[in-house]
């Protein structure tokens, strides 16, 4: 299988009109993009520990366009919950992200013993086993 994008939408009215530039307001155009081998794209390192990747794509403008709703999965600002007082464990092959600027990890794996790590911008990291995220500097977030 090589990659593909595949485009549908939500529903086709030919009795309305038969041309192929028709489609009523309520119809919902849905994209979906196929990438073959994902797991060994962008690979910058890896350790006994984790695996740190450059993202695949990343949305860095979607202005104001009618009729455009971008669905993506929901991500959790590991900062905030920190600050609250709550632990954040990465189970193994988990992803922390990194946003628009570089972020400092610092995590325990189970040994127990803190380490660190700098994601650099637009990259992703994850850990082979359990590990406990202790503090954080910058912006990363975890998908839910």
């Amino acid at each position: 299988m090589h990659n593909y994008r595949l485009k549908y939408h939500t529903i086709v009215d030919r009795y309305l009109d038969e041309g192929d530039s028709f489609f009523p307001d309520t119809v919902q155009t849905h994209i979906v993009d196929g990438i073959s081998n994902i797991q060994n794209r962008g690979i910058l390192s890896t350790t006994k520990d984790y695996e740190v990747k450059q993202h695949l794509a990343t949305l860095r403008y979607a202005g104001a366009m009618r009729g455009v709703k971008l669905t993506t999965q929901k991500l959790v600002d590991i900062a905030t919950q920190l600050d609250a007082g709550k632990r954040v464990m990465m189970t193994p092959d988990a992803s922390v992200y990194a946003g628009a600027k570089d972020v400092r990890l610092t995590y325990k794996v189970s040994d127990g013993q803190e380490q660190k790590i700098t994601l650099k911008k637009y990259t992703q990291i994850s850990f082979h086993q359990t590990t406990e995220i202790v503090a954080i500097h910058g912006d990363a977030y975890i998908s839910m």
